[in-house]
């Protein structure tokens, strides 16, 4: 059973038990935001899990590192999860902030997320059994990851997921 198996099984207490009410996958960036406005976005959209896809969970701005951020919203009632696995690798984020190259960056990312499949359709497990809601860095979703990682959700979910850009 992998990392994310574990935690609808154990943090969550749900697991195969149908999709849950509105079947959205959420995304959101940070970039722009206080820790309370960010969390209130969460809340309106009654998000129960974040899913911080950031391959390194540490920011500069303050109140968005990994412990940071999981206390935030743990105090809100949302659970906190980091899947490294699905951030961006360092090598393609230094090569698309030297080329601003943003096509070939998703290009060379869905290569990548090619070998993450296990970690993908865990992701999806989760989706189907709580509202959950992808986190990065970027405000602007057409240059973030996230919008890989969210459509191969919903080309692999086959069930009319709708996904949501906070």
């Amino acid at each position: 059973m992998n990392f994310i198996s574990n935690f609808i099984k154990h943090i969550l207490g749900k697991r195969g038990n149908g999709r849950h009410n509105g079947e959205f996958l959420y995304t959101i960036g940070y970039e722009g935001l206080q820790v309370e406005d960010f969390v209130n976005r969460l809340k309106e959209n009654n998000v129960k899990v974040l899913a911080d896809v950031r391959e390194i969970p540490l920011s500069r701005k303050k109140g968005f590192s990994k412990s940071q951020i999981e206390n935030a919203v743990n105090q809100q009632g949302i659970k906190y999860i980091h899947l490294k696995k699905l951030g961006s690798p360092s090598a393609l984020r230094k090569e698309v902030k030297k080329n601003g190259d943003y096509e070939q960056f998703f290009d060379e990312y869905e290569g990548y997320l090619e070998t993450q499949k296990e970690e993908l359709q865990s992701l999806l497990n989760l989706v189907e059994n709580t509202i959950c809601c992808l986190m990065c860095f970027e405000k602007d979703v057409g240059v973030c990851h996230r919008k890989i990682i969210a459509s191969e959700v919903k080309r692999i979910d086959r069930n009319g997921l709708q996904v949501v850009h906070l």
